[in-house]
């Protein structure tokens, strides 16, 4: 018992520097916008627009089959897929084309939103700030760096 009891105040103290000392958060920095969460809600965004897509496709609704439905497609009145519904008349090429052009029509009007948005003074004067402000850090980080080398050679050279 003496030996548990000891073991469980040193995990305790372990555990305490670990979480002082090792799990530090990271400096915060200034960021104008979303930064890197914007760039994965864009890319997850346009995954979305692919499985809809693939969804729409793929997903079969119950109903009988016909004698004028095909191995590869269904003549939209018994059932079958969400396309296969919308486009009862055209054929399996068709579908699969418009449902592509549809696809790439939404991520075309994507790129376009984000791209034609214009960024006010505002935005435009605080990511100048940022770039200042990052450039400043690094000069300062190498002129310390710098210092330290500097120091190290003289202390050995003494």
């Amino acid at each position: 018992p003496l030996l548990a009891l000891v073991n469980v105040h040193i995990e305790k103290r372990l555990d305490a520097y670990k979480l002082v000392k090792l799990m530090q958060s990271p400096e915060p920095r200034m960021v104008v916008g979303m930064g890197r969460a914007f760039n994965a809600f864009v890319v997850v965004t346009g995954l979305g627009l692919l499985v809809s897509g693939l969804l729409l496709y793929f997903t079969q609704y119950p109903g009988g089959v016909c004698d004028s439905c095909t191995m590869f497609g269904n003549c939209g009145t018994c059932g079958g897929t969400s396309v296969e519904l919308i486009l009862p008349e055209s054929s399996t090429e068709e579908r699969l084309f418009l449902l592509a052009a549809g696809e790439h029509a939404m991520l075309m009007l994507m790129y376009a939103c984000f791209t034609s948005a214009s960024l006010g003074k505002d935005i435009i004067h605080e990511q100048y700030r940022q770039k200042f402000y990052e450039n400043r850090l690094q000069s300062m980080e190498s002129a310390n760096d710098l210092h330290r080398a500097r120091r190290s050679t003289h202390g050995a050279a003494q």
